[in-house]
Parts: structure tokens; C-alpha cells; sequence
């Protein structure tokens, strides 16, 4: 995937992000993902979703799924383990 264009999706609180996040990263918050998820791009190219630890961007993969998003990875270690490229806000 480093090489290959992809979509980020930081589901974490403002106040988590405020700290840190992947650069590029599309945020929104858990709790308005169903309301703002029309703001996700439907390129097909793969969006990988990821909050501190896990448990939420789990939560966010299974809804996106549900609306019949595909190509979606969970960062199952959360923020903590992201490699890419960091931007404060």
C-alpha cells in the first residue's frame, strides 16, 4: 500500500486528533460517521480506517461495510502504529 494511492479515515475525537494524525487523513469523529460519511471518497481505492486502539475504526469498517464500502483495512493497533507521514493540527 505504499505505493498504491489510499484513503485515510482518522475516527478519533477532536481533542485525540488535536495531538496528532496521518497526514491527509479524512477526520471524523465516530459518533458523526453516519451522518458525514457521504464526505468519503467511492473511488474504490482502499481506505484504511483507524482510531487509537482499534476497537472504534473496527466499528467504523463494519458500518462503512454495511453501505456497501468495500476495499476497507482496519488499523487494528490504532494511531500508536501508524508508520505513514504525521501532521499536528
Amino acid at each position: 500500500m505504499e505505493r498504491s494511492p489510499v484513503h485515510i479515515l482518522d475516527v478519533r475525537t477532536p481533542q485525540e486528533t488535536s495531538a496528532g494524525h496521518a497526514t491527509n487523513a479524512i477526520l471524523i469523529p465516530i459518533d458523526e460517521l453516519e451522518t458525514r460519511q457521504r464526505e468519503l471518497p467511492r473511488d474504490k481505492q482502499p481506505l484504511i480506517i483507524y482510531c487509537a486502539a482499534g476497537i472504534r475504526s473496527a466499528a467504523a469498517c463494519e458500518f462503512l461495510s454495511s453501505l456497501g464500502h468495500d476495499n476497507l483495512y482496519n488499523l487494528s493497533a490504532g494511531f500508536p502504529a501508524w508508520t505513514g507521514p504525521k501532521s499536528s493540527s
